[in-house]
């Protein structure tokens, strides 16, 4: 049974099946609200690693010492931001699946006649 929603991993098809155990649908919710902060974050590191190639390419393209604080600023400022935004998103992405294993786990001790297992990876898709 595909689980997640056309456009996004989100499990959304396990909405449906929780609707019976609200702790359990409270932590598919918060999954899916960190999904999208990671999803955010992706777009910070994108943005990060484009102000870094623009600072190589001021750092190739123009001289002076006027300019080498503003070349290395947004060099050495976009790394960090790419960095930053990449160990964010993965610490979030691996604290984010213990939420959805958490919601099944719950599902599974009120409805141990219904018990069910998900098979799945997450991860960084490319």
């Amino acid at each position: 049974m595909p689980l997640d929603s056309k456009h996004r991993r989100d499990a959304n098809g396990l909405r449906p099946i929780f609707q019976r155990s609200p702790g359990a649908l409270q932590l598919l919710t918060e999954y899916q609200e960190n999904q999208n902060n990671v999803r955010l974050a992706a777009y910070t590191g994108t943005i990060g690693v484009i102000v870094a190639v623009a600072g190589l390419i001021l750092k190739s393209q123009t001289e002076g010492p006027k300019l080498n604080a503003l070349k290395n600023g947004l060099f050495f400022g976009g790394g960090a931001i790419a960095l930053g935004s990449l160990g964010y998103s993965l610490t979030l992405q691996t604290s984010n699946e213990g939420k959805l294993r958490g919601a099944v786990d719950q599902y599974n001790q009120q409805y141990p006649e219904d018990e069910f297992r998900l098979n799945f990876e997450t991860g960084i898709l490319f």
